[in-house]
């Protein structure tokens, strides 16, 4: 993991047990306080965001020639789809794609790899 990661996990953390407080403590918290406690929690979740997103551009980063290859693939995908013309062709095709983004964000380039081949192939029609 990451330091993003890390860092995305530690304040998700933080903004649950902020929620958790407010949520045991409800009777004995002003509306204010209440508020304010939500709003805090609401920063920390805005921050857990930040850093998830951090996490995923290093990742990015870190296979940037696996990401350039998924951009040249997947460029246009109307076009692509319109060759794929059977269902059968269109799911492989499409898998493809889900593929090479869930293998682009865990930072798998050999998956990505795979992904790439497995989406020329279904435009090509195996070739």
């Amino acid at each position: 993991m990451s330091d993003s990661s890390d860092l995305s996990s530690l304040y998700f953390q933080w903004s649950e047990a902020v929620d958790d407080f407010r949520a045991s403590n409800l009777a004995s918290l002003t509306v204010d306080q209440l508020v304010s406690l939500k709003d805090v929690a609401n920063q920390l979740d805005d921050l857990a965001t930040h850093f998830t997103l951090a996490d995923v551009a290093e990742t990015l980063a870190s296979i940037q020639t696996e990401v350039n290859a998924i951009k040249a693939v997947t460029a246009d995908a109307t076009k692509t789809l319109e060759r794929l013309k059977a269902l059968e062709t269109v799911m492989k095709g499409v898998t493809a794609v889900v593929a090479m983004g869930m293998s682009a964000l865990s930072g798998n380039a050999a998956g990505i790899a795979g992904a790439i081949g497995d989406l020329q192939k279904a435009v090509t029609g195996g070739k």
